[in-house]
């Protein structure tokens, strides 16, 4: 019994282990195909971002370069608080910039300006602005009269705000998602202040040994691979799941902690606990069964034996509906029973003979002496 018990130990570890393999594995093979449709989730957002300013810029109050400049910055302060950007703005071919806060500056060293300049389309990662200071993404396209370039259409909204891409994005209970640009830098990422720092787990890991881990994966989500990976980081094992933005050169990760990633374990596990015990019982009660079954016919194997000692040789005929070795040894004993008694008998005859000779022996004497 005992034996049996520790084999269902050992099947049930095995199959645990197995389990937590398999749930691994769906899990990860989940994960990547996650972070894979959020990469192109984000980038389906820029894109509509992007295509919404190309469709203002075709207005044409803001092509028409006669037009009244207040009029047109009237006309971009009810569009910027419609749609909830932070401010909107008009920018020349030399790069000064008017916005409807009605603060200006000289923009063309931003990365923005020359790539407007070039005749695309632009969402920026996040800044700080030269004009209040504050934490930003500028979203920005040429402005056409005709086939001429006459400026640029600035609109931007709050870096925080813009956040929230990521914010809604959740994996199990744990997971979390966030955007790293082409060198490494999160731009976007619920903690802003991983933005605002510019925080770089690349850089980090030169000089602090905790971030090595996730500084080789960061390597190859800036490399345009898709994938996942784990590490551990403040006493946290972490698994993530990594895919590029098309079309910006960034990359998406979605981290999730490993007990998440386990969740649907805890149920296999009880499910297989409960099955083992169940085929214990049931093994426990047909060896039980079995046992019996043996014992019992074992001692009437030994009452045979008994009776064989005693020189009781009485034959007890029996059919078995088991044929094994001791329904074999009990045939035996039934058939060494028969050849004793045969054997007895002939004794006994062999006995009755040399008595029947004698007596006539003693007969013939005694006729003789008369």
């Amino acid at each position: 019994m005992t034996i049996v018990v520790l084999f269902s130990i050992v099947c049930l570890s095995i199959g645990v282990t197995l389990a937590k393999r398999m749930v691994v594995g769906n899990s990860a093979i989940l994960l990547c195909n996650f972070a894979k449709e959020t990469g192109k989730n984000i980038s389906n957002i820029i894109n509509l971002e992007i295509q919404k300013l190309e469709m203002l810029a075709n207005t044409p109050i803001l092509q028409d370069r006669n037009a009244d400049e207040e009029k047109k910055m009237e006309y971009l302060r009810k569009i910027a608080e419609k749609y909830g950007y932070t401010k909107a703005g008009l920018i020349d071919l030399d790069g000064n910039c008017k916005t409807t806060t009605g603060k200006e500056a000289n923009i063309s060293e931003l990365e923005y300006f020359a790539v407007n300049m070039e005749g695309k389309s632009y969402l920026s990662k996040p800044f700080k602005s030269i004009l209040d200071g504050e934490w930003q993404i500028a979203i920005s396209t040429p402005l056409y009269d005709g086939l001429e370039m006459i400026g640029i259409l600035l609109f931007t909204k709050d870096a925080e705000s813009f956040c929230n891409i990521t914010n809604r994005i959740t994996f199990g209970k744990t997971g979390t998602a966030y955007v790293v640009d082409e060198k490494g830098t999160n731009i976007i990422n619920r903690d802003i202040y991983k933005v605002i720092n510019k925080v770089n787990r690349i850089e980090d890991s030169k000089t602090k040994p905790e971030y090595r881990e996730l500084a080789q994966i960061t390597q190859k989500m800036i490399a345009g691979e898709s994938g996942t990976g784990h590490y551990t980081l403040n006493g946290k094992r972490k698994f993530i799941g990594y895919a590029p933005v098309q079309g910006k050169g960034w990359a998406v990760g979605v981290t999730v902690e490993i007990q998440d990633m386990l969740s649907g374990l805890n149920q296999i596990v009880i499910y297989m606990s409960v099955f083992t015990v169940l085929v214990l019982i049931c093994m426990m009660y047909v060896t039980r069964n079995i046992a019996n079954n043996f014992s019992n016919r074992l001692s009437e194997v030994q009452n045979e034996l008994n009776q064989i000692a005693k020189g009781d040789f009485t034959l007890n005929k029996k059919k078995y509906s088991i044929i094994d070795e001791i329904a074999e040894l009990d045939c035996t004993l039934q058939q060494t029973k028969e050849s004793l008694n045969d054997m007895i008998e002939k004794i006994q005859a062999t006995h009755e003979k040399k008595k029947e000779k004698l007596k006539q022996v003693e007969e013939n004497k005694s006729d003789g002496s008369c």
